[in-house]
């Protein structure tokens, strides 16, 4: 999700001739409607979010993971992501990597499929999804922060160890803690691919003490014509403190922590924090 401060679409090149039907999420850690941007929008995903943006990051995990694996010659090693949109940081991967895709938005799944497509995809729900196989690698980034309720948490960090391997590596990475957070912050971008074009501003704002919101006001250029689109997403806020219990209690150990707040590494090549753990 592009975050305040600010992350090819496979259909008709206009957007204009295809009436996408309605998609039901029974069931899901999303309020019906969900957020439009993994909807009815989300043709719009490879503008807001282009998959350049990515870059940095995925370089930054290859590093991590070439210190943290210990694969026999030649075999390329397995990575799951949970919650990957539309596969902007695996397809930086999949060159080194066996990739595979999990994401709770048909349509996003989709772009997935068109962005990386030697990557295996599924529509599942990272709380719940068992696919009865073994990873070397799970990742999880700003989606994590749709989990609502430290229950959510801790039974994403259960899925991302029912899927390693011992010795495997989970990396987490939350947009924001309790730590890091910035209320009220903003910020806009604008971008266009000769079909469409969109502006938007994003503005996010703590609503409790375990949820912030944020909602997005997205101008859309398409058709001949112009129309104007709210969105909010509803995000969960956890400090430092229960992502490192949800992980423990999932069996991993922590080995780093990036942009954590006092004591933990930083960096400036992911934009939020993130937590480097292997399964026990």
């Amino acid at each position: 999700m592009p975050a305040s401060g600010g992350h090819d679409h496979r259909g008709s090149p206009t957007g204009c001739a295809v009436k996408l039907p309605q998609i039901a999420n029974q069931g899901s850690i999303f309020k019906n409607p969900a957020p439009r941007l993994y909807d009815d929008l989300a043709h719009l995903w490879p503008l807001i979010s282009p998959r350049a943006d990515y870059v940095a990051e995925a370089q930054f995990i290859c590093e991590l993971l070439k210190g943290a694996l210990d694969e026999p010659e030649g075999t390329l090693p397995a990575v799951l992501e949970l919650g990957a949109g539309a596969g902007h940081t695996l397809v930086h991967l999949a060159d080194g990597y066996d990739t595979t895709a999990l994401d709770l938005s048909p349509r996003m799944i989709e772009l997935c499929r068109g962005t990386s497509p030697r990557t295996q995809v599924h529509v599942a729900d990272m709380r719940s999804a068992r696919l009865g196989r073994g990873f070397s690698v799970v990742l999880a980034h700003d989606a994590v922060e749709y989990m609502l309720t430290v229950e959510d948490i801790e039974a994403a960090c259960a899925t991302a160890a029912a899927h390693l391997e011992p010795g495997g590596v989970f990396y987490v990475g939350p947009t924001y803690l309790t730590e890091t957070f910035q209320d009220h912050d903003s910020a806009g971008d604008a971008a266009a691919d000769g079909h469409v074009e969109v502006r938007y501003v994003s503005y996010v704002r703590r609503t409790a003490a375990d949820r912030y919101e944020l909602i997005m006001v997205l101008a859309i250029r398409e058709c001949g014509a112009i129309r104007f689109v709210e969105d909010r997403h509803l995000c969960g806020l956890f400090d430092a403190e229960t992502w490192r219990a949800a992980l423990h209690g999932a069996g991993f150990a922590i080995e780093q922590e990036w942009n954590a707040g006092a004591g933990s590494r930083t960096t400036d090549r992911i934009p939020h924090s993130a937590f480097v753990a292997r399964r026990t």
